[in-house]
């Protein structure tokens, strides 16, 4: 193997440090490095996380999700992370936008992300900033994947998103 990563989502995490929810996330990381130490290509590159891993944006099940990442991630070890829909359910009433916000402070300035890990291209792609559509999305996403093609036409694209991705 070249690459070994694990992908999730749906974690939904609520706000408290004891929930099932964030032991079965700790325990993802404890699982996967264990695997990869039992294997002749040892790393685990990067962990996707596709949405929904709060249960809906607040910010202290922001913080519980980078508590549970900065205690069992290992460097060598890249996080990729796009929004789900529940990002953004705490807002709705509010300012959807909000979502974007949160997340920004929290995980990554980008929204959308084109991470290149040995030599294979992944795209993760959230929801538009109203939590409910990806419409606002599709030319990007096709300038990325039209540019990983040209890069190298044999190796595969990985695109994530919540739920799956799409064109249209």
């Amino acid at each position: 193997p070249v690459l070994r990563f694990v992908v999730c989502s749906d974690i939904h995490l609520n706000g408290e440090e004891t929930q099932p929810a964030a032991i079965r996330f700790a325990n993802l990381f404890t699982d996967m490095y264990a695997y990869s130490e039992g294997c002749d290509y040892k790393k685990l590159d990067a962990v996707v996380i596709a949405g929904d891993f709060t249960g809906g944006g607040a910010e202290k099940e922001y913080q519980i999700f980078n508590r549970i990442v900065n205690e069992n991630k290992t460097e060598e070890t890249q996080m990729l992370v796009v929004l789900g829909n529940h990002e953004f359910i705490d807002y709705r009433d509010v300012d959807a936008s909000v979502g974007y916000d949160v997340y920004r402070k929290y995980v990554n300035q980008d929204v959308d992300t084109d991470i290149v890990i040995n030599g294979y291209h992944f795209i993760g792609v959230s929801y538009d900033n109203n939590g409910k559509t990806f419409k606002g999305k599709t030319a990007w996403l096709r300038e990325k994947l039209q540019n990983a093609t040209n890069e190298d036409p044999t190796k595969p694209i990985f695109v994530y998103q919540h739920p799956s991705p799409t064109l249209t």
